[in-house]
């Protein structure tokens, strides 16, 4: 009878080859998900500051009369979520200096996560 298997040395070497893989692979991995977190922040912040131009710019077409679904009154950097289709990313805070009442004038505002990186996107008066 013969038996069939793996001597020792057989799995110490497959489980040394794997550590080994592993061992390059990680750092690997763990950068890539800081770049995934950068990268959401910088695309909400191009998001954003794209949102409050449209919504300016609709506010306008409408004679900067606030409509459901034609014109959201924008006069603080806080008011981001409402121009947002989608609404703020979770994890995501609004802050910086406020455009103010002038429908069109901008000011430069902050969008950080909730690792603490900040991204500035530009706030558009518009509604008022």
């Amino acid at each position: 009878m013969r038996l069939i298997g793996y001597t020792l040395l057989e799995l110490a070497l497959v489980v040394g080859v794997v550590g080994v893989l592993a061992a390059t692979a990680m750092p690997r991995l763990i950068g890539l998900h800081g770049d995934a977190g950068k990268t959401a922040l910088n695309g909400s912040a191009a998001a954003a500051t794209v949102a409050m131009a449209l919504n300016a710019s609709a506010c306008a077409a409408n004679n900067h009369v606030a409509a459901a679904g034609k014109c959201v009154s924008v006069n603080r950097c806080a008011q981001l979520a409402g121009v947002l289709q989608a609404g703020l990313p979770a994890g995501f805070a609004v802050g910086g200096v406020d455009p103010g009442l002038r429908n069109g004038s901008q000011s430069v505002c902050t969008l950080t996560d909730s690792a603490g990186n900040a991204k500035e996107f530009t706030a558009t008066a518009a509604g008022n």
